[in-house]
């Protein structure tokens, strides 16, 4: 099979994986291979960790290929857009974290001044202000959980992840997909109708979603269309990009190579769409829900 297809949820390159390592698909480049394929399956074969993968031969680039994973996969302008997010994000965070550091002191100070507080008492009235050192301890487990959701916030920040609409991103990117200069597909995003919100690096998601979208234009021969569809189970959201057109080999290692290091880098799970399989041209992007 010299076609490559939508990445599955375990991916790796040969050489074999490190030892308990298991694999649904084990990558094979000609390029690499100089002693011929059949060995290099042969050894696949071999390997008790991957003898029932999926082998996936990635054929040498034949030239320029429009599928080819440019600096930035995401256009120009919604890269801009969320690029400029996620940096405003930042700063945000840069400037919470030390806060969030102070308002962690003052508290284990509290704490302990009202365990000693308890302590301290006198005989003659001691049931009053233990009653009243339980309620300065109560309010402060509620202010440590505060600082917790506040710690996280400002950690999250930090690491430029924002709340980001998934269909809303989606579908902006299908847009402007669609407008780049020699585009020859069709780009159709069909909203959910409940929202499917996810925490994460915009700029980076929008890269992901529009690298996987290529890829997919390339596995249809660059003509046809791309229909995008969210859907929601309890854990994840669910991103699908199904290609219809005529299904090709795609001479595109570096652009599979760049969405599978972005997918990886975002917790973000990569699988064959059921309808199609693996051989089809479809992937779907499962990325974490954002916790309530």
């Amino acid at each position: 099979m010299e076609a490559v297809s939508p990445p599955g949820s375990a991916i790796t390159s040969t050489p074999a994986p490190p030892a308990g390592a298991a694999h649904d698909v084990v990558i094979l480049r000609e390029s690499e291979h100089s002693e011929g394929l059949a060995r290099a399956i042969a050894r696949v074969r071999a390997d008790a960790r991957t003898a029932r993968s999926r082998i996936l031969i990635i054929a040498p680039d034949g030239g320029p290929d429009p599928a080819e994973a440019p600096a930035r996969l995401a256009p120009v302008g919604l890269r801009a857009r969320c690029e400029a997010a996620a940096h405003a994000v930042e700063r945000v965070g840069a400037r919470i974290a030390p806060l969030v550091s102070d308002l962690d002191r003052l508290v284990e100070e509290c704490e302990r001044e009202a365990g000693e507080l308890a302590e301290d008492v006198g005989e003659s009235a001691r049931a009053r202000l233990q009653h009243r050192a339980k309620i300065v301890a109560e309010i402060l487990t509620w202010i440590r959980a505060v600082a917790g959701d506040l710690d996280a916030a400002a950690r999250a920040a930090c690491g430029r992840r924002q709340v980001v609409e998934l269909a809303d991103l989606a579908a902006e990117a299908f847009e402007e997909l669609g407008r780049e200069e020699g585009c020859t597909v069709r780009f159709l995003f069909s909203r959910p109708g409940a929202p499917a919100e996810v925490e994460i690096d915009a700029a980076s998601a929008a890269d992901l979603v529009s690298g996987a979208a290529r890829l997919v234009a390339a596995r249809i021969g660059g003509a046809g269309r791309i229909v995008g569809t969210v859907e929601s189970t309890p854990a994840e959201h669910l991103l699908r990009l199904a290609g219809d057109g005529e299904v090709t080999a795609v001479r595109a290692a570096s652009l599979v190579d760049r969405v599978v290091e972005l997918a990886s880098d975002l917790g973000v799970a990569l699988r064959p769409d059921p309808e199609h399989g693996s051989e089809g041209a479809a992937v779907v992007l499962a990325f974490p829900r954002r916790a309530d």
